[in-house]
């Protein structure tokens, strides 16, 4: 199983302001209102969602909304959910949602368009899911199951009506796990309820064929090319998802020896071993760090941050395993190499599962978003 960390960016803009939990905002909208695919293309959306947030206030909003804009019901709880200029209200959030697919909280004659039911049973499915947590103490494990097939049910509806969306494959893709290891059984059989939800799994099918059909492509080009897509320090961990991903060595040494690396640190690491293969006499890397401290670059000092913006995707093997016994690897094309590789030693030392989970939602905040593949 593959973990994506997705960074929602603060774009470049001049004249406009920011508003309170923008990030948050835009990481929901992306989250539940758009394919999944389209997570790839955040920085080209969060613009398009400033102007719009920023032409209307969250009063003109919720004014529209009570008028029977469905659209603006839509805006409305992604604005509530996120407090983004509207007071943070998650039982109002899915009100608005509500209103427009529940039979008992829709008004008398509200004409709802199929791309609005979709994007409200999208954003139902998430706040179920999100909610999940708070229920699972004081339940039983029956209501707790049953809380989790509601968000499945939900995600199911938005995938019956063309939204697979991040918000409908995050349960899917863990519930179908869930089912095939039998961990429901105990329960109930699970072709009762569960295994109805056809739109839903046959999502996940698709995913998890993508998912698979991309990581074997991309373990044929390591195979291929292991020095353009594994970082040449020794002990690193750190691999590339494409050639772009890692730093080649700049100097003259040949193809067949030249290294690449994940970040500066590991090419001063490595250069002991390289530097008498490396003929081109470049200088030597300039010394090693640490995520904020200052890091020397062309003479100039410079503040080094956790988040990075080259866009270069690279991972880490965690020491975690999914349902199937295969290895969880976590990549992203903003956080640094040294978080990640940080992330992935401190696991070594935390006995149980739940610990590990914890520390990776240390690095996953409400702002940002963390994809399964």
């Amino acid at each position: 199983m593959r973990l994506q960390h997705v960074f929602v960016p603060v774009p470049d803009v001049t004249g406009q302001r920011w508003p309170e939990n923008m990030r948050e905002y835009g990481a929901l909208r992306m989250t539940c209102c758009l394919p999944h695919q389209e997570m790839e293309n955040m920085a080209a959306h969060i613009p398009k969602f400033l102007a719009q947030l920023n032409a209307r206030s969250g009063e003109q909003v919720l004014a529209s909304a009570a008028l029977g804009n469905t659209a603006d019901c839509i805006e409305a709880g992604l604005r509530s959910w996120s407090g983004c200029t509207l007071p943070q209200d998650l039982a109002r959030a899915m009100k608005w949602w509500s209103k427009l697919v529940i039979p008992s909280e829709m008004p008398p004659g509200l004409s709802v368009s199929r791309q609005v039911r979709a994007r409200a049973f999208s954003c139902l499915a998430y706040a179920q899911w999100e909610l999940r947590d708070f229920v699972s103490n004081g339940h039983t494990m029956t209501q707790f199951v049953d809380y989790f097939y509601t968000a499945a049910m939900m995600a199911n509806e938005a995938a019956s009506l063309g939204l697979v969306s991040s918000a409908v494959l995050q349960p899917g893709l863990v519930l179908h796990k869930q089912l095939k290891s039998g961990h429901f059984d105990v329960l109930e059989p699970p072709s009762l309820r569960f295994n109805a939800l056809e739109f839903l799994w046959e999502a996940v099918e698709k995913q998890n064929k993508e998912a698979e059909k991309n990581e074997q492509k991309r373990d044929e080009k390591a195979a291929n090319a292991p020095d353009q897509y594994f970082c040449a320090a020794e002990g690193c961990g750190i691999r590339a998802t494409r050639k772009s991903g890692l730093l080649r060595c700049a100097g003259k040494c040949l193809s067949g020896v030249k290294p690449s690396y994940c970040s500066k640190d590991c090419q001063k690491a490595d250069w002991k071993r390289h530097k008498p293969a490396c003929t081109g006499q470049v200088p030597e890397p300039g010394p090693a760090s640490s995520v904020d401290l200052a890091v020397v670059s062309s003479g100039v000092t410079e503040v080094r941050s956790a988040i990075r913006h080259d866009g270069r995707e690279v991972s880490v093997t965690l020491p975690m395993s999914d349902p199937q016994g295969k290895a969880v690897e976590f990549s992203s094309t903003t956080l640094d190499p040294l978080i990640l590789k940080e992330i992935r030693d401190r696991m070594e030392h935390m006995p149980s599962v739940e610990e590990r989970e914890a520390l990776l939602r240390t690095f996953v905040t409400q702002s940002d978003s963390l994809q399964r593949f």
